[in-house]
């Protein structure tokens, strides 16, 4: 399935939250490494919602030291 889909997209999103690692949001998902970076250059919104999933992520991490 692509990232276009909403359900795909999310999962992804998830993913990429969790482990701040783009290969294991896309194996997750579904969609090949290269396919999300693709959409990432195409898709504005994509790119923002990636900026901030890396965003959460590094705040987790950063909280969870504390």
């Amino acid at each position: 399935m692509a990232l276009r889909h909403p359900k795909v997209r999310e999962r992804f999103l998830a993913a990429l939250m969790e482990s701040g690692c783009v290969t294991y949001a896309a194996h997750w998902a579904g969609v090949a490494r290269k396919t999300a970076y693709r959409h990432r250059e195409r898709f504005r919104l994509f790119a923002a919602e990636w900026d901030a999933a890396l965003d959460e992520h590094e705040k987790r991490e950063l909280t969870s030291v504390w």
